[in-house]
């Protein structure tokens, strides 16, 4: 009764109000809005994210806009149907959202001898970290506790570009992003 009350009156006033998955952390740390779903739901609702992405072809900035770094907002992104890592990350982000699942950006190294920043969505479902790639030529998730975080996807902090860049994609695309900092 007490979890069915919960999932009836909260996760509605959770997504009503918009409410993202760093307030309801930090607010409710016992309430994550993921796990109101069942694995079922999560599933389909996971498929429905990777069927949009996997049509995005990766390009580099510099081929589609002939600079180093330029964050398209998700409208353009989905209409050049090309992006990098981080136009496909933040349009994951919002495909999320808009279907009820909560995810956090992380800023990466891909591997450990790579000297490019990566771009990724993590998921918590039921105590379970999930690595969300969408930037590969099929979208996938990772169970985050069966890979080596030292050897792949090796989390990084924001530097002042990053934050700067962060900061002009919101308020250009009117969407608040939610990362995990480290």
């Amino acid at each position: 009764m007490g979890k069915n009350l919960i999932k009836k009156l909260v996760l509605p006033l959770i997504l009503a109000f918009g409410i993202s998955n760093n307030i309801c952390n930090s607010s409710f740390s016992s309430i994550n809005p993921n796990d109101f779903l069942s694995r079922k739901e999560f599933i389909e609702k996971i498929n429905e994210v990777f069927s949009i992405m996997d049509s995005i072809t990766y390009k580099p900035d510099s081929i589609v806009h002939n600079i180093q770094y330029y964050w398209q907002i998700p409208k353009e992104t989905n209409s050049l149907g090309t992006g990098d890592c981080c136009d496909q990350a933040t349009l994951a982000q919002i495909l999320f959202q808009e279907r009820g699942i909560y995810t956090n950006l992380i800023w990466c190294r891909l591997h450990a001898e790579s000297t490019e920043d990566h771009l990724i969505n993590e998921i918590i479902y039921k105590n379970t970290p999930y690595i969300i790639e969408t930037s590969s030529k099929k979208s996938r998730i990772i169970n985050k506790k069966k890979i080596d975080l030292s050897k792949k996807y090796i989390p990084l902090s924001l530097t002042k570009e990053n934050i700067n860049e962060i900061k002009r994609f919101e308020k250009k695309s009117k969407t608040k992003l939610d990362f995990k900092y480290y």
